[in-house]
C-alpha cells in the first residue's frame, strides 16, 4: 500500500512473471477500482467475474485484471 486514506488506497504490485486473470481480494467494499488507469467494471455474481471486473461479495471486493510484468498500480476507492 502506497497512498491511503480511509476512503482512497493506492496498491504497487511489482512483479517479474505476467499473469491473466489476477485475482485479488479486500476486506471492504469498493466503490471503484482502477488498474493502471483503466476502470473496472462492477458485476453482479462470481460467475460473472471475469478479468477487468470486480465484484462486491457482503464484506470484500474481489477484482480480477491481467497483471502486467513489472509495476501495476490498483487504486480503490471505498465505500
Amino acid at each position: 500500500v502506497t497512498d491511503g486514506s480511509p476512503a482512497n488506497t493506492t496498491l504497487q504490485i511489482e512483479t517479474r512473471f505476467p499473469t491473466a486473470d489476477f485475482t485479488l481480494a479486500i476486506d471492504g467494499q469498493a466503490a471503484q477500482v482502477i488498474v493502471n488507469g483503466q476502470p473496472l467494471q462492477q458485476v453482479q455474481s462470481r460467475r460473472q467475474l471475469t478479468q477487468g471486473t470486480f465484484l462486491i461479495d457482503q464484506a470484500e471486493t474481489v477484482f480480477a485484471f491481467a497483471l502486467a510484468e513489472g509495476a501495476t498500480t490498483v487504486q480503490l476507492q471505498l465505500q
